[in-house]
């Protein structure tokens, strides 16, 4: 007597075919599907990490490009600062030549 067929299986789809408990496939063709599937996986893998590399990349760039527009902005903003004071001493000198 065969053993029931297990429905909470999730179906594996390999490109556009899907293998299901149903399938009835004999060893041989659900050995090659598994292969497939294996080899799918690995390929989709191997994006995935290269990817993560990507990122990783990417995730460096852009703390360097905060870190530098921080630091711009510091140096503007000291920039600003001086000559704000500049200017004042311009005013207070010509206010005072005026007298």
């Amino acid at each position: 007597m065969s053993s029931p067929i297990n429905r909470n299986i999730t179906p594996i789809q390999i490109d556009n075919n899907v293998v299901t408990p149903e399938s009835n496939l004999n060893s041989d063709e659900l050995w090659l599907k598994m292969s497939q599937y294996a080899e799918q996986t690995q390929k989709q893998l191997a994006e995935l990490e290269a990817s993560h590399e990507r990122m990783k990349i990417l995730t460096a760039l852009m703390d360097k490009i905060v870190k530098n527009l921080q630091e711009g902005n510091a140096q503007l903003r000291k920039a600003s600062e001086e000559t704000n004071k500049r200017l004042n001493l311009v005013f207070e000198e010509q206010h005072h030549s005026k007298r």
